[in-house]
């Protein structure tokens, strides 16, 4: 499959990415690790931001999810991708990424 098979995944990130907001008004330690994390990201090319003109068109956003223990004594909060979030034509990222054959070793 090619990734132009995708259609738009814009209003399914939109919704996720307004309730991390929302719990990262919460925790304000977390919000900083979380904004910290994604500016790293970005600075690293890994992604780039979109005004809304371009973002209207159909583009695949990658949802995401933030991960945090906070019973820990050291909070660690991770961002998880979520590459199987369906996209406004059913299909996700994980579905069209090609698989590696499995190489079986003999031990």
């Amino acid at each position: 499959m090619e990734p132009n098979q995708l259609r738009t995944s814009r209003l399914t990130t939109e919704r996720r990415l307004h309730a991390i907001e929302r719990r990262l008004e919460t925790h304000p330690e977390l919000k900083i690790q979380y904004h910290k994390f994604m500016t790293e990201y970005e600075d690293l090319g890994h992604m780039e931001t979109v005004n809304s003109q371009e973002g209207r068109q159909t583009r695949y956003f990658l949802p995401r999810r933030q991960v945090f223990k906070e019973k820990s004594s050291t909070t660690i909060t991770q961002v998880v991708f979520e590459g199987g979030v369906k996209s406004s034509n059913g299909l996700s990222l994980n579905d069209i990424l090609q698989v590696c054959p499995t190489i079986k070793q003999d031990l």
